[in-house]
């Protein structure tokens, strides 16, 4: 477990929202998170947190890095045929390492899973791996691997 002192990161609610407005004079829309959870870089890959509270993104100062994954079901809220012309995401920060902390948006084209796994305490060092979690290796845990180790997702920030 890594002590709050040593940790840099971000942790971030998991009550995110995406607002949309779609055409048809509907205005815009609240979407909730669909499913949500953390990969936690360590040596086994095997550490999760889907049933928790918190996201977190960044790295610790020994360099361990934290990826938070949030999933919108997009089609859920939006009428077909609608036109999304604009769409921003809050994320409510609860802890950081310094008072401005910029945390990039990364397409995952991969599906990946949001298990009972939850960290204990603060939450910031995961907590095992249950199945149908999104660990450090595995897309949906114990079966599925990310491609590489970390997660799959686009170089290229979406937004910051």
């Amino acid at each position: 477990m890594v002590s709050e002192r040593d940790m840099k990161y971000v942790m971030c609610m998991a009550a995110a929202g995406l607002l949309t407005a779609p055409a048809f004079g509907q205005g815009p829309v609240s979407i909730g998170a669909a499913a949500d959870t953390t990969l936690f870089e360590s040596p086994t890959g095997a550490l999760g947190s889907g049933a928790g509270a918190t996201l977190f993104a960044g790295s610790l100062l020994n360099g361990d890095v934290r990826r938070g994954l949030v999933r919108f079901d997009v089609g859920a809220v939006v009428p077909s045929g609608a036109t999304i012309t604009g769409a921003f995401l809050r994320l409510n920060t609860s802890r950081a390492a310094s008072a401005t902390e910029l945390v990039g948006l990364h397409r995952v084209p991969r599906a990946w899973g949001e298990g009972a796994s939850a960290s204990p305490g603060s939450g910031g060092g995961g907590g095992p791996a249950q199945p149908g979690d999104a660990p450090w290796i595995h897309s949906v845990f114990p079966g599925v691997l990310w491609p590489n180790p970390g997660g799959d997702f686009q170089a290229a920030a979406s937004a910051e």
